[in-house]
This record gives structure tokens, sequence and C-alpha cells, in this order.
């Protein structure tokens, strides 16, 4: 839907400067992205397997990596450009920390009906095909997190048991904040183990005012899990699905769709792990820096293996962290090894081509931007917010003003009023709120009225607005608008008792009681 916003007097430029600059921003961040270095950096070896760094840990003694596709005899390590005396390998089923894996469901109705068996089945069969002294958690979640048992378990039986009698509910869930507290306590924990996360789910979907996508992924490269994804489809939820197996791609892990995909290949594919050996080896005392240490693991066969891991020591006086060009260019390697990355004409050409959209966009800006008024509003302004004004009150809703935001009118005298909205096609549902400032309307939990799971609504969608016993309703940028006894909301509308209000699709008979 389009609405004609624009206020009298503001340019094409000035309205959408702002956007421009914000796709030039991740512009930026893009080339960024291909132009700098990675945090983990592997060979092929001649099997064409890639080695894949799963996790690493360390206390203030040792240090352990565990690590898909390695050559297991022979390897060398160092940090930063020290070199380690000796490192030895083993499997990860003889780890003296046992594996972890935490199962973590999104036990919502948004969860198809005819998927909820598969996905028990699902649990079951990974629980099933555990690795050596594999222990697992089981969890489920929906703003927050709610583990089925108090500790990890290798009761398999127990745990099945747990997992056939999970039922689902009528929740909102937010992935993005729950995971985001999950890596959080594992961190707390300091597990000298492996520990790795399975997630099932519809989708990623962010609280709002909760962590956004961008933290949580900054979260998750701080400190590496490995993060399995099972997305079901509903249909219409590609972008949440494409937004979780994100995460996993984020963590070298793998992911699947439930309703495309065997259970046993799921199991499969999420199983690799079992066959990671373990390097560990003793930190030298000058190797002590604390912080993130850049450092390589150079295996029997020639592949290489770069990456940083947390030290938990204080960095000490006079040290610097060495860079992973240091690590990569030290003397004690017989070549060296570059990462593939563009070629630096590209590059050069890349930045010096951005540097000239910069010059550009400053001399637009500087030709075509007019000096603002005042903050004070217009009167082309006030027309967009037709609440008469009495006399003693100064409107406040400005440009771009409702969104997210419980505006109020000062000196505004209002009577209570009790509102009541009924859905026309299902006079059984009913919403009733008392409005003596402002009623928020939308699919969150944070609005006063909440209509969940109609995805034609948005979350946050309209305003009903109490001015001296007038009620006006405004929308909120929604997706699919708010109409009026069929006409379009694209500014402040009075409404009164019998009106029909639209949200999306739903259709709403108004009732207004004092």
């Amino acid at each position: 839907m389009v609405r004609n916003n624009r206020i009298k007097g503001e340019s094409l430029w000035e309205r959408n400067s702002s956007r421009v600059f914000s796709v030039f921003i991740i512009f930026l961040l893009c080339l960024q992205f291909f132009s700098g270095t990675c945090t983990v950096w592997a060979e092929e070896g001649g099997t064409g397997e890639t080695v894949s760094l799963r996790q690493a840990v360390a206390n203030e003694d040792i240090i352990k990596a565990y690590v898909r596709n390695a050559a297991g005899e022979g390897a060398s390590y160092q940090i930063a450009n020290i070199p380690v005396d000796s490192v030895r390998s083993y499997g990860l089923g003889e780890d003296s920390a046992a594996p972890r894996t935490l199962i973590m469901l999104d036990n919502s109705l948004s969860i198809p009906n005819n998927s909820r068996a598969k996905v028990l089945e699902l649990i079951g069969a990974l629980i099933d095909a555990h690795g050596d002294k594999e222990v697992f958690r089981l969890a489920t979640f929906a703003d927050d997190i709610h583990y089925l048992s108090d500790n990890y378990s290798d009761d398999y039986t127990m745990l099945k048991s747990l997992a056939s009698v999970i039922s689902f509910s009528d929740q909102e869930t937010y992935l993005t904040d729950v995971l985001y507290d999950v890596i959080d306590s594992l961190n707390s924990e300091n597990y000298m183990g492996f520990t790795r996360i399975i997630v099932i789910s519809d989708g990623v979907d962010n609280k709002p005012l909760g962590v956004t996508r961008e933290e949580l992924n900054a979260k998750i490269k701080d400190t590496l899990y490995p993060i399995y994804t099972v997305g079901t489809d509903t249909g219409k939820n590609n972008d949440e699905l494409e937004n979780m197996f994100a995460l996993s791609r984020l963590t070298n892990s793998e992911f699947h769709i439930l309703e495309q995909t065997e259970t046993g290949g799921i199991v499969s594919d999420f199983s690799k792990d079992a066959g990671a050996l373990v390097f560990e080896a003793r930190i030298p005392e000058e190797a002590k820096m604390g912080g993130k240490q850049s450092s390589k693991l150079t295996f029997s066969d020639g592949r290489d293996l770069v990456f940083e891991v947390k030290m938990p020591f204080s960095l000490k006086a006079g040290q610097i962290t060495p860079s992973k060009e240091a690590v990569e260019k030290a003397p004690s390697e017989p070549q060296e090894k570059e990462e593939e990355g563009l070629p630096m004409w590209l590059v050069a050409a890349i930045i010096g081509g951005a540097f000239i959209i910069i010059i550009i966009l400053i001399i637009l800006i500087i030709a075509t931007r007019r000096k603002r008024k005042k903050a004070s509003l217009t009167t082309s302004e006030r027309d967009m917010w037709p609440i008469p004004d009495d006399g003693n009150e100064e409107a406040t809703v400005k440009k771009g003003a409702g969104k997210n935001n419980r505006q109020n009118f000062p000196g505004r005298i209002n009577p209570s009023l009790l509102v009541t909205l009924s859905d026309k096609r299902d006079r059984s549902q009913n919403f009733t709120c008392k409005l003596d400032k402002d009623i928020y309307i939308g699919r969150s939990k944070t609005n006063d009225i909440c209509i969940p799971y109609d995805r034609g609504i948005s979350r946050k969608h309209s305003r009903l607005v109490n001015k001296n016993g007038r009620v006006f309703i405004m929308d909120l940028d929604s997706e699919n608008g708010t109409k009026v006894d069929n006409q379009t909301v694209t500014i402040g509308t009075e409404v009164n008792s019998g009106n029909t209000i639209s949200l999306g699709e739903r259709e709403f008979l108004i009732r207004i009681d004092k």
C-alpha cells in the first residue's frame, strides 16, 4: 500500500536521503565482509573435505580444539607466534568432558499440526543416535526457555519419555532473544568440553524492542557453539526460515526443512560431529596473554586451520595481542599461506568507486537540501492529524510519530470511554478496552488490544485516541493498512459506534460507550 505522506515544501531527495544512506552503509558493510579476513580459515585436502573447527575452549592450563575432517597424528600447534611443545589428539568420545547437546523445541501452535508428530519422532531419533558419552538436555521455548530436566543426562530412556509427552501451546515465540540468553548461560558455565545446540522451530521472530539479529550474530561469532536448525514449513514463513538457517551457516552447521527431509537424513547430518577429533595442548606461560588469541593447527597432511580462541587470562603488562597475519607469517613456517579473497586491484577499484559515490551524495545534499524550519508544527503538518484544536492544547503528533511510541495530548480532558471491537465474521470474538488515553491494536502482546496469530495484522497496526470524548483512529505504517467503512486511513480519522474498522483482511464493528 502506498501512502502520500509528503509534507508541503519537502523535496523528494529530502524524504529519501536517509534511505539512500542506509543502503550505502549496507553496501560498505558487504564490501568489508568480502574483502576482509575470516575468523576461521582452513585448506582443503586431497579428499575435498574441508577441515572444520567446531569449537575451541580454554582454561588456565589447556586449550582444546574440536575439529572435523582432520588428520590426528603428528599435528603441531602455535598460539600467536609461540609454538606449543606437544599436541595430543583423541576422539570426541574419549574427552574427559562429555559432549553435550541442547535440543530446543518451539512448541507453539505455529508448528503445523501435521508436522508435530514428526518433530517428536525426530527428537527421539536424535537421542537414539547419541555418540559415545554424549549427554542431552531438552527444552521448549516461547518468549523464554523452559528446561525439561535440571541437568544434561545420558539416561536416554528418560529423555525420550520426556520428549514424547511435549505438548504444543498457544503462545508467541521469540527465538532471537531466547538464543541470546542461552548462549550467555552457556558461557557462564565455562564448560571445558564440546557443546552444541539443535533448534527446531518455524523460524526466527524478533521480540519488539528485544535483541536484534545483528546482536545475536555478534554473540554467536564471539563464542562459537555449533547451531543446527530444523525448520517447519507453514507455507508462508520463507523469510523466517531463511533467517534461522543463517544461524547454522554462521557456525558451519547443517540445517533442514522437516517436511522435505527424511528423519534419518537429518539425524545422519547432525551426527557428523561424533567423528570429530579433539586436539589438546598445554598453554605455554608466555602465551597466557588473555583476550582473543590467534592460533594455528598444522596437520600431518599439510593442511592448516587458523582460528581465534578466548583465553581466560588478564593481558600482561607490555604484551600486545599478535594479529592473525603475524601467526601466518611466523618465522617457523616453511612458506607463507594466504587466504583466498578478492584481488587487490578489484578491492581498490570498489573502494575508489564508493568514495566517488560519497562525494556525489554530499554534493547533492548541499545542492538540494533546504533549511528546515524550527521544530514547531507548521499548518500543513497539523493537517496530517485532523483532531480539532479546542484552544487549550497543542497538537503533538508530528511526522513519523505513533510507531512504537505512546504519545498523548497535553491538556486533554478526556471522559472515560469503553471501546469494543467485534469480529464481523465471528461475533464470539470481542475485544474490549478502556480508552482514557490511547489504545494500541496489533498482533504483539505489548498492545492494549492483542489480536494474535493473524499475519495480516502487523505487530503494531493502529492506534485509537480519545480527544474530549471523540475517538480517532490512526494507522501505524501497517503492512496491510487500516480502513474505516472501506475508506483507507492515511491520517487521523474519527470513528463512531457502528463504524466498520478493517485491519488487513479482518473486519471489526466498533462500539463506544461512556
